[in-house]
């Protein structure tokens, strides 16, 4: 039975940095869709910037209490020792936590009930993290109760709705053994439901752009027909965002999509250009990815004037990969530009070589049919999800 608990709990693993560093961030911030201490301490503790972290703890104490604030240091202190292999200190911590969820669990309800509860969630998933399975689904269970309870009082409540949307999302198990362990535990989760109240969240309040952007765009936006309609949120949380090659590949990924090749090329000339300022340095995985994706987007536009000086600038014995890669996305232009015979070549050189399996089968099929441009999603302007930003316009 030990192992079915497990196979559970690792499903709120998911919950491991995104529901009570999210959640527990509100309610609203100073200025309209800027960052506030415990959203820049939850950013900063998922990059590993300790000593930033530990510097925002003040400003989170005399905005927010000083149990919050205890609450996120010993969780900084937690996870430093579960990285290092320090158990002591890891209980240590829990202790602590504890003491900081008896001393909220004695205060006014109404004024702390959602700390409390994400405050439970997340430690449930530390209690778990050192194999106190039983202690982490009492936590579990507690902290959902009141998450329901908060939202039963205001169910317009922008924070209530995110707190309780990203719980529900990510505990909406579709596996039926799961599924039963969580109904029995009393800690099951609703994935439509989830969805559905995040992104009611993010059409109410501005705060809460970075985390439940984050959950809408990589977990729930590719599993969905109407996938564009999340575009206008994307665009509102680029600022929020950190730089990385991560975020960019979501970017891009989702503009080619939706039909915007031009803002996808726009994005990945501007990551190029902002490594080269700040020498920050780029992979060579990265640099890969980069070539790749600037071909796509060339491709999706039609340039074919572009692609062929691509394609004339590479030795084929010094990179073949890249030249054959070249030659694809030539192919793909000219078949954009309705020249399917003068892509022919291309796609047959392609598919006879020893390039990577997808871009031989992509050839083969490009030659029985041509390729086409992905066309942009259609929609209403009501349909397209919003993003609350001060005057409640997107971006």
């Amino acid at each position: 039975m030990l192992n079915l608990y497990s196979l559970f709990f690792r499903r709120l693993n998911r919950l491991l940095w995104v529901l009570c560093l999210s959640a527990t961030a509100l309610p609203v911030l100073a200025t309209s869709c800027n960052t506030s201490p415990v959203f820049a301490f939850s950013r900063a503790l998922y990059l590993e910037q300790y000593d930033t972290a530990l510097e925002l703890l003040a400003g989170i104490r005399r905005e927010r209490s000083p149990e919050m604030a205890l609450f996120l240091q010993q969780v900084l202190i937690f996870k430093q020792a579960y990285e290092t292999g320090k158990p002591a200190q890891q209980q240590l911590a829990l202790n602590e936590i504890d003491t900081v969820i008896t001393s909220l669990s004695g205060i006014n309800r109404g004024e702390n009930q959602l700390d409390l509860a994400n405050i439970m969630i997340h430690t449930a998933r530390l209690q778990l993290a050192v194999g106190n399975v039983l202690r982490a689904a009492r936590l579990a269970k507690q902290g959902k109760q009141l998450l329901d309870e908060s939202l039963e009082q205001n169910s317009h409540n922008a924070d209530a709705l995110l707190a309780n949307g990203l719980y529900h999302y990510y505990t909406g198990s579709e596996n039926e053994a799961l599924g039963w362990i969580m109904r029995w535990w009393s800690v099951q989760g609703d994935k439509v439901r989830g969805r559905e109240m995040i992104e009611n969240s993010v059409e109410r309040s501005a705060d809460h752009a970075f985390e439940a952007a984050r959950s809408l765009l990589s977990d729930v936006a590719w599993n969905r027909l109407d996938t564009c309609r999340y575009l206008p949120l994307f665009d509102a949380l680029a600022p929020l965002q950190t730089r990385s090659i991560m975020a960019l590949q979501e970017q891009v990924a989702l503009l080619l999509f939706c039909g915007q090749a031009e803002r996808s090329l726009g994005k990945i000339i501007a990551h190029e250009e902002l490594s080269e300022r700040t020498a920050s340095g780029i992979s060579s995985n990265q640099i890969d990815w980069i070539f790749e994706a600037r071909l796509h987007a060339l491709a999706a536009l039609g340039d074919v004037e572009q692609l062929n000086e691509v394609l004339l600038s590479i030795r084929p014995a010094e990179n073949l990969t890249r030249y054959r890669q070249a030659q694809f996305a030539l192919a793909k232009g000219l078949d954009t530009r309705g020249a399917h015979e003068n892509a022919e070549s291309l796609y047959d050189d392609v598919a006879s070589s020893s390039i990577g399996l997808r871009y031989r089968v992509l050839a083969q099929a490009y030659l029985q049919q041509p390729y086409q441009t992905p066309r942009p999603f259609k929609q209403k302007p009501g349909d397209r999800l919003q993003f609350a930003c001060g005057d409640g316009k997107g971006g």
